[in-house]
């Protein structure tokens, strides 16, 4: 006949293994019918401090318990980091689209300046038309312009003395 070598019984299975033999007794004493006393038995055994407490510690000391969360954590941490992943790819591509937004804009601010003529130094005058002494100015230098030629006209302030 072969031998088995047990490992002695936990405090848990001690604890479990003494309370069923004392309900053994009592349903021997008694010879208990009824399934509700038994289930209060069960339930007060179920719910003692002493009970929870050695369940919790097996629990956190399995090692089924532990690989089981680790699978669960390894597998959230793997799901973040690939939303991670993800979302930096996708701001990669929002920042470069944006370049080019910004870079496009800026050309059609450019070209739509292009015609603007800046005036500086012609002396002011009194309720005048820039369009006007720019035409003066020039066919006194010989060159033909008109209106189309430029889609705005500024004064560039006067320095101030002082």
């Amino acid at each position: 006949m072969q031998h088995l070598n047990r490992s002695p019984p936990s405090p848990l299975q001690s604890s479990v293994l003494k309370k069923a033999k004392s309900l053994e007794n009592t349903c021997d004493r008694n010879e208990m019918a009824d399934n509700n006393t038994l289930s209060q038995i069960i339930k007060d055994t179920f719910s003692t401090p002493v009970f929870i407490e050695q369940l919790c510690n097996s629990l956190v000391n399995s090692d089924v318990f532990l690989e089981a969360i680790e699978t669960i954590v390894a597998s959230a941490c793997k799901q973040q980091q690939e939303q991670i992943i993800e979302l930096t790819v996708e701001l990669d591509r929002t920042k470069s689209e944006l370049e080019k937004v910004s870079s496009h804009l800026n050309d059609l601010e450019q070209y739509g300046k292009r015609k603007d003529l800046l005036i500086y130094g012609i002396p002011m005058k009194n309720d005048e038309n820039l369009y006007t002494t720019v035409m003066e100015l020039g066919n006194a230098l010989g060159t033909k312009l008109n209106r189309n030629d430029f889609n705005a006209i500024h004064r560039l302030p006067a320095k101030r003395t002082g």
